[in-house]
């Protein structure tokens, strides 16, 4: 039982503490003017959980559980209404310093609003479901109008791949779609960004080939230069863009294709890097161009802004409901496309930032605050490109740290990569599947990639 004493104990912690949560709010003041005022208490609410975040309070956590008081667990999206209404219940005088919050909006439903105003409104409570097109698909209106009916309420597509007229194409189909069904849906295009892929692959005997068997042991070589000045070993390949060479060093790993071939570096030198193949997950897998490269851990910091990208905003922003910005690696590459957008007039379309690189996991609450100068805005969990960047093993944690600190920023979260992709392919889910698919209802959001 806990004495007097004790609670005293208590009180003067938790009051502490929340002076030291006042007080890193009052540092960030310049960072809180430049966010969009929808934004400023849920910016206000970052911080409040990343200065929470910054102190061991475990064994405050377990006296307050002990005595039957909320702990400070789960208290993401409502920090310090959360640390009043302790120390109020606490108080012998209830308080009166202190003011008690008055919960006028629960934060599920502040997140459904947000989420609702960034792919539209729905009256269900379950994620919005996205979809990928592509002209690969069957995408005609009749395709379109089942999947809207199946509950799609927003579409994704791609700016990596086909080109204006077909998306004009896809566009055209979902507006009959929509008249067809009466159901409304968002347009999502994700800009293509830095994304490292190999341009051209050739064999030993210099003949361009549009797909290269490899495995295990199999040494290859990644060329700055075209054919004529290549060295080679099985076959070699360019990539793009370029400042890939930046800092590469004999030991590092690189990924091919989502990771089902990984290679490592075994020399460098001035017309570019000799690579071994280390692992395949069949006994040989094809190299084929336009797949991507990966560089774990190597930090290559790219611009997120490409001069496609700014070209292609330009179709954009006739057309798009929302645009998902890849490979963010800090926060200047927020600020800069929020530029873009702002010059073009487009203050009322979404902008989600999509976390696939170790750099933007890092840096993420500094991003956060530089996406919430716009006014709707999202956070996409890119799973695919960011497990191969920080590592399988530590996915799950990743993900889940993503989670509460856009539950802290109020950010609606899309849950995106290989949702049921085993299923699309092979007609039954893996067990790890359904978990996964299952999980995707803390999102606001859940995308399926290309498939049925």
């Amino acid at each position: 039982t806990l004495t007097s004493m004790d609670l005293n104990g208590i009180r003067a912690e938790l009051t502490e503490l929340r002076n030291y949560i006042l007080k890193v709010e009052e540092e960030q003041t310049r960072r809180l003017e430049r966010v969009h005022p929808d934004h400023r208490g849920a910016a206000q609410n970052l911080i409040h959980y990343l200065a929470l975040r910054a102190i061991d309070h475990q064994m405050l956590q377990e006296q307050l559980t002990s005595i039957g008081l909320s702990s400070l667990r789960n208290s993401e999206a409502r920090v310090l209404d959360n640390l009043n209404l302790v120390l109020h219940w606490l108080s012998e005088d209830q308080c009166n310093d202190i003011p008690v919050p008055v919960q006028k909006i629960h934060p599920a439903q502040r997140m459904k609003e947000r989420a609702d105003k960034l792919f539209g409104h729905r009256d269900t409570w379950s994620p919005h479901i996205m979809v990928t097109l592509s002209s690969q698909m069957n995408n005609t209106p009749a395709e379109l109008a089942d999947l809207l009916r199946s509950g799609m309420s927003a579409v994704r597509i791609n700016c990596g791949h086909d080109s204006e007229q077909e998306w004009t194409e896809m566009l055209e189909s979902l507006r009959l779609a929509s008249e067809e069904t009466g159901e409304s849906c968002s347009v999502y295009f994700d800009l293509s960004g830095p994304k490292i892929r190999i341009k051209e692959l050739f064999d030993k005997q210099r003949s361009s080939v549009k797909a290269l068997p490899v495995k295990p042991g199999d040494r290859l070589f990644i060329s700055k230069y075209p054919y004529e000045k290549a060295h080679y070993v099985k076959g070699y390949m360019t990539v793009r863009p370029k400042k890939v060479f930046v800092g590469l060093e004999v030991g590092k790993r690189i990924l091919f294709d989502d990771g089902i071939i990984h290679g490592e570096v075994v020399a460098i030198s001035d017309e570019g890097a000799e690579i071994e193949i280390t692992y395949t997950d069949k006994a040989s897998r094809k190299l084929k161009p336009e797949k991507g490269v990966n560089f774990p851990g190597k930090g290559l910091k790219l611009k997120a802004v490409t001069a496609k990208d700014i070209t292609d905003l330009d179709f954009l922003k006739d057309h798009a409901d929302v645009v998902g910005l890849s490979f963010v690696n800090n926060a200047s590459d927020v600020h800069q496309i929020i530029d873009e957008m702002e010059a073009r007039g487009m203050h009322e379309t979404g902008l989600v930032v999509k976390i696939e690189t170790a750099s933007a996991f890092e840096d993420l609450p500094i991003i956060l605050l530089a996406l919430m100068r716009h006014k709707r805005i999202g956070l996409m969990i890119a799973r695919g490109d960011l497990g191969l960047e920080v590592g399988w093993e530590r996915l799950a944690e990743v993900q889940e740290e993503i989670l509460w600190l856009a539950e802290a920023g109020w950010i609606p979260t899309i849950w995106a990569t290989q949702v049921l992709e085993k299923l699309t392919k092979q007609g039954i889910p893996t067990r790890a599947e359904i978990t996964d698919a299952a999980a995707g209802i803390r999102a606001e959001c859940v995308m399926l990639n290309k498939g049925k």
